[in-house]
């Protein structure tokens, strides 16, 4: 008998105290301990959500002014070409508008190099206003570079 005795106390975690806590004691340090666990898994989630929260509002930040990079682009390529738009076919209509986007989206490439080819931009842009029958080529040159200068301002900016 006295050999489980001794067996039984060795088994014993080291971390027990040898006399009982009172109870009110006990209650008070697993208050602590519970209060100190939350507070720490409380801070660990809001520093991730917070983390996440500041990356996503960087990414939709660079998002919006890509975007709208592009659309102060494509504005100002179809400046007062309303009338003109209006007036095509139809088929023509769609590769006009076709040609424009690809034109702004390719302008939009070549804004983000630290310096962008400026005759390759007005090049762009006279071959796409070419699409248009009836017009006068210098004043395609004219247009092309007018609406270079102007996208070339939103670099600057």
């Amino acid at each position: 008998m006295s050999e489980i005795n001794i067996i039984e106390k060795k088994s014993l975690p080291s971390v027990l105290p040898e006399k009982p806590l009172p109870v009110e004691k006990t209650a008070e340090v697993l208050r602590n301990n519970t209060e100190q666990t939350l507070n720490k898994k409380i801070n660990e989630s809001s520093l991730a959500t917070r983390a996440e929260t500041a990356q996503i509002n960087e990414e939709n930040n660079t998002d919006m002014a890509q975007a709208l990079n592009l659309k102060n682009i494509e504005r100002i390529l179809s400046g007062e070409l309303e009338d003109v738009y209006l007036q095509m076919p139809v088929e023509r209509r769609h590769s006009f508008k076709q040609k424009g986007e690809q034109v702004a989206q390719s302008i939009k490439i070549e804004l983000t190099e630290h310096k962008p080819n400026v005759e390759k931009i007005t090049k762009m842009i006279f071959r796409w206003l070419k699409i248009i029958e009836g017009v006068n080529e210098s004043f395609l040159h004219q247009e092309s570079k007018i609406k270079t200068d102007e996208i070339l301002k939103l670099k600057a900016l």
